[in-house]
């Protein structure tokens, strides 16, 4: 048993008084033996002698300023001014100590006399002393005082004693600081003198300590006492503020502690000064302090009782042999109102304001340690403890009992530091006993109304322990209940147990069966730390198995995603020295998936290379994965293996290959795991003999079944990247690409190109899934990108498809509103595939389906619900977020050796809005230009559209062959607003009118053209369509107005062939797609028509376009008959439509424009002033 010692601050207050006693006395006195010796010296050179004595005595740098005055004789005297002592090197100030002036004389032949050598007198003026302890280096005092403190306390010693007569210090100062507390002295005055030789010194000092006065008065000795330690007088009176302690007594031998008869009394109406000083914060209050030392023969008796704010002390104790603290007979009792004050005194934070009673009766004889009784009462918590330790501090046949009842877990956290353990009550027992072999048996069990906890052991006799085991077992209800006594969140409230088995062997510490159980969770460890290596190497045997993954996940909030419902075990074995730990063969098993781990890992405490090997095998990872597999419908196999590595902030992956489904794939790089993740880089190689099924287990495709290969060269040097090398082959197409920046985040200082090249472009779209009617033929694509300070460049833009071609560059400089400027440049467009197919069949079959004789205005329900015109929204918000301009010029655009044209187009884009500076078209079928503006609001699209074309070959885009004429033309100025397709449908306002020359149509192609329905409708306009090839069109016109989205056709459309007048007229609703259209045929003069060839003179077309109705009068289809048109209910043409228009002009075509002109004259003016 270990003997009590004094606090840490009063042990070094001790030494600091006697060292600074002593100090003085054998400085002063080497002071004086340098001085005398150096009688015959020369003056300048004795101050350095003095130093040099004092420097080899204290090893400390001394410094005199000057040697004031000396006075030689049996008492010499000697005045000395600026002395100082210095400081170690690490301590913040120079010096240790510093004095202004210090006088002393001495009284030589006590120095030559058998003795103690006395000082005669000591005068110090402006004293200043910093004493500092801190935590990782010795006191800055330590090795400067020359005289050891036996020097002054030890009968025996052979060191010589030193006495002061007389001391008196003149404005002093002091601090000492250590880890705990600073504390500020300061001396106004202190006097210690000897009234008459052979009485009591006589002690007054007037000072402060830490700003707070001092006054300290009495008397000790007498002289010959403090050289002998026998037979010591004390009367001592300390005044501190408002704290009062007296000391009076005696003592017969210091040394021995024998014959004390001492009182001592403490009190103050206020602790905090005092608590300070001593470092502990709590709460104020009064204090006071009663205690006695008086002899027993042998011995000493210790009575002491006193009160720190409400809280109570008594302290009884014989101590036979007080030197060693032995034979000791002791009760003490500590009670109060308030465990929280006390904690407050203890520096525990969070304990209740409870009351509480702590007391111990106890003896001490030898080895034996007899505990009477111990008892702790807290609240309503009760603890008691008795023991007998024969062999204390052994523990061989120990016997002690532990007894709890009513307590508090709660408490028991906060004296742990841990005040998140809940406020659980338990009762506890416990016994430590030895059996008839000597080995110590533990049993406590711990019990709450939730919980258990079984503590077993036993402890042999053996050396250093060996075969020693414990055992544990905890279970509880709710394993949230515990957790926070772990530091743990918050966990599901299931039950659980937990608990295993250390046992120490002669190679060290095994733990086995250890096992943690709760809910559908299971774990199991067992392992060994070998002691006998340096260093020690351990082993860890570890399982975790669980039902269900999901469950377990989310319960205790590891994961809060979706996650299948399937078991899975881990398991595997931990090796090696606790900073160099490898992992052998753990596998992650579910089902028939397997992921195993292998290698080393290093330290996990502090981060050094860890490498590991990787194999995972799984027939269905997306079975772990069901935000995909929900999704998709089929299964993504698995089979790879490969290494990584950490070092320090970075992860490698070293030769990941394997198969992920159809993709066979090789991976490696590295990880900065540091944000921004700087030093990056990946190298990825993937392949795959199917693109189509390789695809499917991520997307949905229709890709065709192709092999392809992708490489990936790429590293992020923060903020740049660098792509070395980004290949991909896809079929028949080859994309390469590079890019590097220097900050990708701002794509500034980039550099880079894409290249795509191809032999089918329709691969090219299909693979795109895009459906296209472009020609198939071999492709290539490359573009620059160059960015330097703040413009980006794409150039060059080069693109070639079979004899089609687009040359050219962009530059965007960034801003708020990026501005763009665009130059491109085209010296072949080859269209063909625009124009109809004329290559028709040989025979064609006209279909006559049978029409409805309903009324057409009257549709069905699911009719009106049909569209054909889109919903489809139309976005170009994009213009807000950009200017500048584009430039396009195609030199040729080629339909047919017919037909050729060039195009230049100039657009601007600013505030939101598109204009057309220039669209312009010039060829042989068309010349003409178009004024386009598109204005993007804040709710809507705006467009205004001007269309002037001329030449324009209608027939050609009918499938026919067109004969050019000069007047031919074709105008439109349309406006309209809205969001979609269908809006701007329904929004637009304009008109339209166009005149072209004839040309030859091809009867038997215009219903693979068209379609069946026009066919149809044709071919019932049109007799001659079922047996003549060609139709011969001498003329067609139209003029055709839009208000708010219905469409009129007034005064309608014309078409004359070299047998026969076709008009029509009526109007389109382009809110509902409603049809109210009707056509009048009329055979030419001149022209003789068999009856086989009747012309069906009135047809009208109804319904919507998605279901139109031709609705044929049965009853009167002649030749002729107003009745007809009165029988079919058509009022729209009359035969006052005919006679104005066709049957008195040479020129229908003409006739219908003059006619426009002059009865919708605002209208149609723009369009029609030059005709």
């Amino acid at each position: 048993m270990n003997i009590a010692k004094p606090t840490p601050h009063q042990t070094a207050w001790l030494r600091i008084s006697i060292a600074s006693v002593a100090g003085i006395a054998a400085f002063t006195l080497i002071l004086s033996t340098i001085l005398l010796l150096a009688l015959h010296f020369v003056p300048a050179r004795l101050t350095n002698l003095l130093e040099f004595g004092v420097e080899q005595a204290i090893d400390r740098e001394i410094e005199v300023g000057e040697l004031v005055n000396v006075k030689l004789g049996l008492n010499p005297e000697f005045t000395l001014s600026s002395v100082s002592i210095s400081n170690p090197d690490w301590a913040p100030d120079s010096n240790l100590l510093t004095i202004e002036q210090l006088f002393f004389r001495l009284n030589l032949p006590s120095v030559w006399l058998k003795g103690p050598i006395f000082i005669d007198e000591v005068r110090a003026t402006d004293v200043k002393a910093g004493l500092l302890a801190p935590m990782n280096r010795p006191p800055n005092w330590k090795s400067q005082i020359p005289v050891s403190t036996s020097a002054v306390t030890m009968e025996d010693s052979s060191l010589t004693p030193v006495i002061i007569r007389k001391a008196v210090l003149s404005r002093g100062s002091l601090t000492y600081i250590d880890p705990d507390q600073d504390i500020s002295v300061s001396i106004n005055e202190l006097n210690l003198k000897e009234p008459t030789e052979g009485e009591s010194l006589i002690l007054n000092l007037d000072g402060a300590v830490n700003e707070i006065p001092l006054q300290i008065m009495g008397s000790l000795g007498p002289l010959p006492a403090l050289v002998t330690q026998k037979n010591l007088q004390l009367d001592l009176s300390v005044n501190w503020g408002e704290l009062a302690l007296h000391a009076k007594g005696s003592i017969k031998d210091l040394i021995n502690l024998t014959g004390p008869d001492l009182d001592l009394e403490l009190s103050s109406p206020h602790s905090a000064p005092l608590l300070e000083l001593l470092g502990i914060v709590a709460d104020d209050g009064p204090v006071h302090f009663d205690a006695t030392i008086t002899d027993l023969k042998p011995g000493i008796a210790v009575n002491a009782l006193g009160r720190i704010n409400k809280a109570q002390i008594l302290l009884k104790a014989n101590l036979l042999d007080p030197l060693n603290l032995d034979g000791i007979d002791a009760s003490a009792t500590l009670n109060g109102p308030s465990l929280k004050k006390l904690g407050s005194l203890l520096e525990i934070k969070g304990l209740p304001n409870i009351p509480y009673t702590l007391s111990i009766d106890a003896l001490r004889q030898g080895s034996l340690l007899e505990i009477r009784q111990g008892h702790l009462s807290v609240g309503q918590g009760q603890l008691t403890i008795a023991g007998h330790l024969p062999n204390f501090p052994k523990i061989n046949n120990w016997q002690v009992s532990l007894q709890g009842k009513h307590l508090n877990m709660g408490l028991v956290g906060l004296l742990l530091g841990r005040p998140d353990v809940p406020n659980v009550p338990y009762d506890i027992t416990g016994e430590l006993k030895s059996n008839q072999d000597g080995v110590e048996l533990l049993q406590v069990n711990v019990a709450s109304p939730h919980s258990t906890l079984n503590l077993s052991g036993q402890f042999t006799d053996n050396p250093d322990y060996l075969n020693s085991e414990i055992k544990a077992l905890l279970s509880a209800d709710d394993l949230n209940l515990i957790s926070s006594a772990f530091g743990i969140s918050q966990l599901p409230a299931v039950p659980f147990s937990t608990g295993g088995k250390v046992t120490y062997t002669k190679t060290g510490w095994q733990l086995s069966d250890a096992h943690f159980s709760a809910d559908e969770i299971q774990i199991e460890l067992n392992g060994s730390v070998d002691r006998l290596t340096s260093p020690i190497n351990l082993q860890a045997e570890f399982r975790l198995e669980t039902k269900n993954l999901a469950a377990t996940l989310t319960n205790y909030e590891l994961y809060t995603g979706t996650l299948p419902e399937f078991p899975i075990a881990i398991e595997g074995t931990i090796t090696g020295q606790p900073d160099k730990l490898n992992l052998k063969d753990l596998n992650v098993i579910s089902g028939n998936s397997r992921i195993t781990l292998s290698g080393f890992l290093g330290d996990p405490m502090n981060p050094q290379p860890v490498d590991l090997n990787i194999g995972v095998n799984t027939a269905d990872l997306l079975a772990f994965l069901p935000d995909l597999k929900t999704s998709l419908p089929t299964s993504l196999p698995v089979n790879t293996s490969g290494s990584m590595s950490v070092s320090g902030n970075s992860v490698s992956v070293h030769s990941l290959n394997g198969q992920f489904g159809d993709i066979q794939l090789s991976l490696s790089g590295q990880f900065n795991t540091v944000s921004p993740h700087s030093g990056s880089h990946i190298s990825l190689d993937a392949k795959t003999a199917n693109l189509s099924k390789a695809l499917i287990t991520w997307i949905e495709t229709d890709i065709p079944l192709h092999d392809a290969q992708l490489q990936l060269e790429a590293s992020y040097l923060h903020p740049g990247i660098k792509i070395e090398k980004l290949d991909a082959n896809i079929m028949d197409a080859q994309f390469r690409g590079r890019l590097s920046a220097e900050d990708i985040e701002n794509f500034t200082t980039a550099e880079g190109e894409i290249r795509l090249t191809g032999s089918s472009s329709q691969n090219l779209t299909q693979l795109l899934g895009l459906a296209s009617t472009v020609p198939d033929e071999p492709y290539a694509l490359h573009i620059g990108i160059q960015n330097q300070s703040d413009l980006l460049s794409i150039k060059p833009i080069d693109i070639t498809l079979a004899g089609s071609d687009l040359q050219g560059q962009l530059t965007v400089r960034p801003g708020e509103v990026p501005t763009i400027k665009a130059s491109l440049h085209s010296r072949l467009l080859q269209l063909p595939f625009l124009l109809p197919d004329n290559n028709q069949p040989s025979e064609t079959t006209v279909v006559e389906a049978p029409f409805s004789d309903k009324n057409p205005d009257q549709l069905e329900p699911k009719d009106l619900l049909k569209r054909v015109i889109p919903n489809q929204p139309v976005n170009f918000s994009w213009l807000n977020q950009l200017q500048g301009t584009i430039q396009y010029q195609v030199d040729e655009i080629f339909f047919s050796e017919s037909q050729k044209l060039a195009a230049t187009a100039d657009l601007s884009i600013k505030n939101g809005e598109l204009v057309s500076n220039q669209i312009n078209f010039d060829g042989t079928s068309l010349i003409g230009n178009v004024d386009l503006n598109i204005k993007a609001m804040k709710d809507t699209n705006k467009f205004t559209a001007f269309v002037d074309m001329q030449r324009i070959p209608l027939i050609l885009m009918m499938g026919g062959q067109p004969s050019y004429t000069q007047d031919s033309f074709y105008r439109a100025r349309l406006q309209t607003e809205g969001n979609s397709i269908r809006e701007l449908a329904q929004n637009t306002n304009g008109v339209l009118a166009y005149k072209s020359s004839g040309g030859r149509l091809n009867n038997r192609g215009l219903g693979l053209i068209l379609g069946d329905m026009v066919s149809e409708i044709l071919s019932l306009l049109n007799p001659y369509a079922t047996t003549d090839k060609q139709t011969m069109v001498l003329c067609s016109a139209g003029a055709i107005s839009i208000v708010n989205g219905a469409m009129r056709l007034a005064p309608g459309l014309v078409i004359r062939t070299d047998k026969m007048d076709i008009t029509s007229g009526g109007a389109l609703n382009l809110h509902n797609e409603k049809i109210d259209l009707a056509f009048k045929t009329q055979s030419r003069k001149g022209i003789g028509i068999s009856a086989s060839k009747a012309i069906t003179p009135y047809l009208k077309i109804g319904g919507s376009l998605a279901s139109p109705f031709p609705v044929l009068d049965v009853k009167g289809a002649a030749v002729s008959g107003s009745a007809a048109v009165a029988t079919a209910g058509m009022s729209i043409l009359a035969e006052s439509l005919w006679d104005r228009w066709i049957g008195t002009t040479k020129n229908p075509c003409d006739n219908l424009l003059g006619k426009v002109s002059k009865k919708d004259k605002k209208l149609f003016h723009e369009l029609l002033s030059d005709q």
